[in-house]
């Protein structure tokens, strides 16, 4: 992350890159650990609390994000 901190373009100290990936709901933490299934997991939670909080209403989650084979194809994923 300092590389993209400290191009040129961005020039941006840990307190704006802070600021910026907490705005976008990307947890930083899992983010620097490298952990691509933390992120996802973490930040679908932070989406659907501010779902929750913008409708008032309490999501159905019928389909659990980790139970998901990416590999496959996506016409092959339904939703129920």
């Amino acid at each position: 992350m300092p590389d993209l901190q400290n191009h040129k373009q961005v020039q941006l100290d840990n307190v704006a890159v802070i600021a910026l990936l907490t705005s976008h709901r990307i947890p930083v933490d899992a983010l620097r650990a490298d952990d691509f299934d933390e992120i996802l997991h973490q930040r679908q939670q932070s989406l659907l609390a501010l779902v929750e909080k913008a409708t008032g209403k309490q999501a159905q989650v019928s389909v659990a994000i980790a139970a998901l084979d990416l590999a496959e194809p996506a016409e092959s994923i339904t939703a129920t």
